[in-house]
């Protein structure tokens, strides 16, 4: 899969933010990420709000499928179409304001990043510093854990790849 993003149009993420399980942290996947250049993020295992971007995907695909834990379905097909029908809504007919009113696809369909490969490289390279200095830090494993983690956003909310609100607030002005 992070193969083919390569060549897609929407091209290789800034940043990928797993668990730690070994489908995630394994030679091939960190041989990706330094050759693309792509911030690896570790988030604790079975901990929603380390990671709000996909608890935020996961609640939009379930509103734009309708689907909910307690959704029986005839079979595991009529759920697939049910997620391949909601992806596809949230791709193709859902315009998002900070694309400038267009869906994810028809911004995919104007063209790649809007970030040059300098650009990534600075911004790697930024993250990857915070994450030694933090590595080197002093604490527990999970003390260290969790402060290269608010280093490396720290890295990535500078260089405006995300934004974090912090109890309603971000960047000083309220949400």
């Amino acid at each position: 899969m992070l193969e083919r993003m390569v060549g897609s149009g929407g091209g290789v993420p800034i940043a990928i933010f797993h668990d730690g399980r070994s489908k995630n942290v394994n030679e091939r996947v960190h041989a990706f990420a330094e050759r693309e250049r792509v911030v690896l993020m570790r988030n604790r295992p079975r901990t929603p709000q380390h990671n709000p971007w996909a608890e935020n995907k996961h609640a939009a695909v379930r509103v734009r499928t309708g689907l909910r834990p307690d959704t029986k379905l005839p079979s595991v097909e009529d759920a697939k179409a049910c997620v391949d029908a909601g992806l596809d809504a949230l791709d193709r007919r859902w315009a998002r304001v900070r694309h400038g009113g267009l869906t994810p696809a028809d911004r995919c369909q104007l063209g790649g990043a809007s970030y040059s490969r300098a650009w990534r490289e600075e911004t790697w390279g930024a993250a990857e510093a915070a994450r030694e200095r933090a590595r080197a830090g002093p604490g527990r494993a999970g003390d260290r854990i969790m402060a290269e983690r608010e280093a490396v956003l720290e890295v990535l909310e500078q260089r405006g790849v995300l934004y974090r609100v912090r109890g309603g607030v971000r960047n000083g002005r309220a949400e």
